[in-house]
């Protein structure tokens, strides 16, 4: 599932001015709106988003250009999902689904088990206290809507989880499966569906995790179409229509682009 948005300034601008730009002149215009749009785009869901912006904005494919038109795409059942709203529904026919081909052993992706149905692992990012939360949620805040001392038990999960023994990643996988893992129980569960609190297992990543300086933490849940059926449920959401807002941004845009270089093509045939 995706979305397109194509950025062609036959439709932004009026003929006239368009056939004022030189054919050589036109590529860059175009790259520099349709950069400039993913930019906002992207900017849009980094700011409105939360526990959902890594996803999304992993659905944001880079822009790609066929002529005098540059291409933005929202790729991803979940991405778009964020974007247009919905009525909620079990996440198995997103993640397990038919349209989901099986991944090989060793891989990251849906997976056969021995019951004959489906699963796969899924990674849960948790940023340290007092973060910004821009790849998961700061420990502690999920509890904030139903514990006072929210900000006390994230303190608490961090103490523990910075003491673990770090745990190898490659390629998403934990290598070093023995490493330090926090054991249920050191905080509440969130939700009486829950097996087990959210921080349970929690390893202090080193590898595919550590792109920054310190140490990063995850936890792996596995979503299965043969167990749990009362759990992975999402609830309705409301439309994002990013998209929607980054057509009205380049509308704005492209003229004041326009402008700026009939200016200085003017000014250099002087």
């Amino acid at each position: 599932m995706s979305i397109n948005m194509e950025i062609e300034l036959g439709e932004l601008i009026s003929s006239s001015v368009v056939n004022f730009v030189s054919d050589e002149a036109m590529p860059g215009l175009v790259k520099n709106i349709t950069n400039a749009a993913f930019n906002h785009w992207r900017g849009l869901a980094q700011k409105q988003l939360h526990g959902s912006r890594a996803d999304y904005v992993k659905g944001l494919q880079t822009p790609k250009f066929s002529g005098n038109m540059g291409i933005i795409t929202l790729q991803g059942a979940f991405p778009n999902l964020i974007e247009h709203g919905g009525g909620g529904g079990d996440m198995r026919d997103w993640l397990l689904g038919a349209n989901v081909p099986e991944t090989p052993v060793g891989q990251k992706g849906k997976h056969r088990n021995a019951a004959g149905g489906f699963y796969r692992a899924i990674p849960f990012r948790h940023q340290t206290p007092g973060t910004s939360g821009s790849a998961g949620a700061p420990m502690g805040n999920p509890y904030s809507k139903s514990f006072k001392d929210a900000k006390k038990m994230g303190r608490k999960v961090y103490a523990a989880a910075k003491g673990l023994e770090a745990t190898t990643m490659k390629g998403g996988r934990a290598v070093t499966p023995k490493g330090g893992r926090l054991p249920p129980g050191l905080v509440p569960k969130l939700k009486k569906i829950h097996s087990a609190d959210i921080y349970a297992g929690m390893i202090k990543a080193s590898g595919a995790y550590a792109k920054a300086i310190g140490s990063q933490y995850a936890t792996f849940r596995t979503i299965s179409t043969t167990s749990g059926t009362d759990k992975w449920i999402r609830p309705n959401s409301s439309a994002r229509n990013f998209a929607q807002q980054t057509d009205a941004f380049v509308r704005k845009l492209a003229p004041k682009v326009f402008e700026q270089y009939i200016k200085g093509a003017l000014e250099s045939a002087r």
